[in-house]
């Protein structure tokens, strides 16, 4: 066989392979978005860094094992709240005051326990 034909037998395997090749490639899709969906991703996103860094004091992770939370469980319960639970949870935590008293941060802690309840994580009232 002469170097001309091996060629043209390997450079037509190429096409062809290629040629079946292109049908299958993926779709690509583009959209516009926003400045406002930018902004409320972005925002959601420090939320979320918020609540776990608020989480990783030492204070609040003695409250919350004091009342039974496993803190690794609640700072992945923070990872799949939705971004209005997120948006919720913060606004409330950036309302109380600085160095504001017990009840507020029982209440916050309640909050995150009642979801922690609902979404299944948790069992503090087997009985409901």
């Amino acid at each position: 066989m002469s170097l001309l034909a091996h060629s043209k037998r390997i450079f037509t395997a190429l096409f062809i392979v290629s040629f079946f090749s292109l049908g299958l490639q993926g779709t690509a899709n583009a959209g516009i978005v926003s400045s406002d969906q930018l902004v409320t991703a972005q925002q959601s996103q420090l939320d979320r860094q918020q609540l776990k860094t608020w989480m990783a004091r030492e204070d609040v992770r003695e409250q919350l094992i004091d009342l039974g939370v496993d803190v690794e469980s609640a700072i992945k319960r923070v990872d799949s709240m939705t971004n209005q639970e997120v948006q919720q949870l913060s606004a409330n935590m950036n309302e109380m005051p600085a160095g504001s008293g017990f009840v507020e941060t029982a209440v916050l802690v309640f909050l995150v326990l009642v979801i922690l309840e609902v979404t299944g994580v948790t069992d503090i009232l087997p009985n409901i």
